[in-house]
């Protein structure tokens, strides 16, 4: 009731429906200042930023980022849509059943600034990942050189390109291992890959070794993007609102009871 006067004060011209319906919300801050509401286009993607130069949205699982000849359904489109925007640049990519931070450009030459600075690497990326058993390093470095081979599976091999990608430990017990990852290098399915080839694959990631029970998702998730503004310059950082960490308790329960592999006897096989 308190807040509800607050509000009544600062807002004089609101209704007490629409202040009510505010803190219901969860949009009020306990001084009475108001969080933005969130914007969204289509089936639960989230515009986290946008002008007229670019979009960073959150893209939720099983969603692809570019539409494919199979499969017409796609954030790409979503966002063409979207106020008839003809003109939608995909920069980067997520895998369909990954989720997180994605950003797409509006006019050629913020397509071109963009895709600039993650060919130079100068792109902050930062992911988290559930994957199968407990590591032996808690934090360490993941280099391998990988290429795409038949039926666009990717794997290591010296005609490869450079992977680098560093993890730490966030949480884990014998089951399993709640992984940050920081990207040093953009391959494509470059975490995945890795953590397979290391003996712990990303949980429901049947494509690349994961034995386990079957789940909903590919616990893989893009927690943070960095860069600098393709036409401003400005350094610009966009953080998920969601943590496929909230899921780690409900995820080793299943194990538990589903009597899920223990990592000696390999994940990966």
């Amino acid at each position: 009731m308190e807040l509800l006067k607050k509000l009544e004060e600062l807002y004089p011209d609101s209704s007490k429906t629409t202040l009510r319906k505010w803190i219901a919300q969860g949009r009020v801050l306990p001084d009475g200042s108001l969080l933005p509401r969130k914007k969204y286009a289509k089936c639960g993607v989230e515009i986290l930023y946008e002008d007229k130069e670019i979009v960073v949205i959150e893209k939720p699982a099983g969603l692809l980022s570019v539409a494919t000849p199979a499969d017409k359904r796609s954030v790409h489109d979503i966002l063409k849509q979207r106020y008839f925007k003809t003109q939608v640049f995909p920069v980067h990519r997520l895998d369909k059943e990954t989720s997180g931070v994605l950003v797409f450009a509006y006019t050629p030459r913020a397509r071109d600034a963009l895709k600039e600075q993650f060919e130079k690497h100068d792109i902050e990326r930062e992911y988290e990942a559930i994957v199968a058993g407990e590591l032996s390093q808690k934090n360490g470095t993941w280099k391998s050189n990988l290429f795409e081979g038949k039926n666009f599976y990717v794997m290591s091999g010296r005609q490869g390109k450079l992977a680098v990608t560093h993890y730490q430990t966030v949480l884990s017990n014998e089951r399993l291992t709640l992984i940050r990852v920081r990207l040093e290098t953009g391959r494509k399915n470059q975490i995945r890959v890795q953590a397979s080839d290391a003996g712990h694959p990303v949980l429901g990631d049947q494509k690349y070794g994961y034995r386990g029970p079957k789940l909903k998702r590919l616990y893989l998730h893009a927690r943070k993007l960095g860069f600098n503004h393709p036409i401003t310059k400005k350094a610009l950082e966009f953080h998920s609102s969601l943590s496929i960490g909230e899921e780690f308790k409900r995820l080793d329960k299943i194990m538990v009871n589903e009597g899920a592999e223990q990592p000696s006897q390999n994940w990966s096989k």
